[in-house]
C-alpha cells in the first residue's frame, strides 16, 4: 500500500472550515498544528473557497462541495435554521455545520461547533456508521438524484446480494447492503460507502460512479470483504473519493 493510500486509509474524521475573505493563512496555520495529523482528516470546503487553493498546496486530502449540493442538506438542518444568524460570523458558522453534515453523512448536528481561530470556523466530525453492526461488513447505497443517472439501485442490490451469497459458505448476513438517501458524496453516476469488518481498524470507504463499476468488479470488492482484505488495494483509485488527491 502507498504512502498516499495508507493515509487514506487512516482517515476517519471530516473537518469542515468555513472562512470570510480574504483568508488569513497564520489562522489557518494554527488550526492545523492543534490537529493531530492534519493528512488523516478529510476537509471540506465550499468550491469557492480561498481555502481551496491553499489545501491543495499543502497536499491536504479535500472534499469540495458546491452550494447545490449544500441545499441537498437543508431538509436535515431544520431544527437548528429555527435559530436567526444576524451577524456574519454566525453565517459563516451554519455554512461551516453544512459542509460538515454535508461530507460525513450526518442527519443531524449532534456535535458541538468549535471556533478555533479569529477568522476561521471549524466543525469535525467522525463518519457517521449509520446502522453498522460491528461483526459484519455493510454497504451502502444512494438512491436519490443527482446519484441515479442510467441504472436504478434496486436492480444492483439484488445482483450483489446474489454474489453475497454465493461467498457466503455458512456465514449468513455477513454482508449488509443498504439503499439510503443522500450520503453527502454526491456523484453522477452514483455514490456508496463500504463499511469494512471492525476489527481491520480501517476508515469507511467512500465511492463515486458507481454505475461504472462492473460485476466482475464488484465480484473483486465483495470478495475482498469476506477476505477481510484492504479494499483501498483492489478499487481503482478513479472510484475512490478522495483517492486522486
Amino acid at each position: 500500500m502507498s504512502e498516499s493510500q495508507i493515509q487514506l486509509a487512516a482517515i476517519t474524521q471530516v473537518i469542515a472550515l468555513s472562512s470570510l475573505p480574504p483568508v488569513n493563512y497564520a489562522d489557518l496555520q494554527l488550526l492545523l498544528t492543534q490537529l493531530d495529523h492534519p493528512k488523516h482528516y478529510y476537509f471540506a470546503v465550499a468550491q469557492d473557497s480561498e481555502l481551496v487553493s491553499i489545501l491543495q498546496y499543502l497536499q491536504l486530502p479535500i472534499i469540495l462541495v458546491s452550494h447545490n449540493n449544500m441545499t441537498l442538506m437543508s431538509k436535515y438542518l431544520f431544527d437548528f435554521n429555527k435559530q436567526l444568524f444576524k451577524s456574519k460570523l454566525k453565517s459563516a458558522i451554519f455554512a461551516c455545520a453544512q459542509l460538515a453534515l454535508f461530507a460525513s453523512g450526518h442527519s443531524r448536528l449532534i456535535n458541538p461547533i468549535n471556533q478555533t481561530t479569529p477568522s476561521i470556523i471549524s466543525c469535525c466530525m467522525p463518519f457517521k456508521l449509520r446502522q453498522h453492526q460491528l461483526s459484519q461488513c455493510q454497504i451502502l447505497l444512494c438512491q436519490r438524484e443527482p446519484c441515479i443517472q442510467q441504472h436504478n439501485r434496486r436492480d444492483l442490490l439484488k445482483q450483489l446480494r446474489h454474489i453475497i451469497h454465493q461467498l457466503a459458505d455458512q456465514q449468513h448476513n455477513w454482508c449488509l447492503l443498504t439503499l439510503t438517501d443522500c450520503l453527502g458524496i454526491c456523484s453522477p453516476g452514483g455514490a456508496a460507502i463500504i463499511h469494512q469488518d471492525y476489527h481491520l481498524g480501517l476508515a469507511p470507504l467512500q465511492l463515486r460512479f458507481i454505475e461504472q463499476i462492473s460485476l466482475h468488479q464488484w465480484h473483486t470488492i465483495l470478495t475482498g470483504l469476506k477476505q477481510q482484505q484492504p479494499l483501498i488495494t483492489l478499487i481503482s483509485p478513479q472510484f475512490i473519493v478522495g483517492a486522486t488527491l
